[in-house]
């Protein structure tokens, strides 16, 4: 959203949200969203734009995603 309306980087969080829900067609929330990320995943990534996470991803080892990988992997060896 930030790169297609060209707006500021530090746009606060509710301005992104009306934006979001002005542009968001009824009924098909999921479609929508699904696009919006695979967009971002495709076009842009923040080695293109130069946009900053808002958050960082914590250790994998030890944590919860670890333990949840196991299990997935787990159950993919026995299908």
């Amino acid at each position: 959203m930030i790169h297609e309306f060209d707006l500021p980087h530090d746009v606060g969080k509710d301005l992104l949200r009306s934006i979001v829900l002005q542009t968001l067609p009824k009924g098909q929330s999921r479609i929508w969203y699904n696009a919006l990320m695979d967009y971002g995943a495709l076009e842009l990534t923040a080695q293109k734009t130069g946009i900053k996470p808002l958050n960082k991803q914590s250790k994998f080892h030890g944590s919860t995603r670890q333990v949840r990988a196991g299990i997935v992997r787990s159950l993919l060896q026995s299908v």
